[in-house]
């Protein structure tokens, strides 16, 4: 089984409400318009305390409204990621960023990392 598979890479970092809790989750195989409506998607995840790009991470999960969220994309976007990561804002949101902080919070979207990966990369043990 692949590590990285060819194609391109993304590797999303994200944290919990307190700025705790990092996390990288990592995708490969992916096209460029895949991983470009990946970025976008992790946008609308950016901290309500933020400067700059404001979005809806460590906002009280019992207002976070997927299909409102759905809106704030392109139609485009939303097939890309629902034929290859999941089949609505939620469960994208599950893949991509990771399960709620604390029971009431909105992980935050920190960053967002490319990768040219030329050939698949496999894992190997060294003994």
């Amino acid at each position: 089984m692949s590590y990285l598979k060819a194609g391109i890479a993304v590797i999303v970092t994200t944290w919990e409400n307190d700025a705790d809790n990092p996390m990288d989750k990592k995708m490969s195989g992916l096209t460029k318009e895949q991983a470009l409506a990946i970025s976008r998607f992790c946008e609308l995840f950016r901290s309500v305390n933020g400067w700059g790009k404001v979005g809806v991470g460590n906002s009280n999960t019992e207002t976070l409204d997927f299909d409102e969220l759905a809106t704030k994309m392109t139609q485009s976007d939303l097939d890309l990621l629902k034929t290859d990561l999941g089949e609505t804002p939620e469960t994208l949101y599950e893949y991509l960023i990771g399960s709620w902080c604390d029971g009431e919070y909105v992980r935050v979207f920190e960053s967002i990392k490319f990768l040219n990966v030329p050939v698949d990369i496999e894992e190997i043990k060294l003994e």
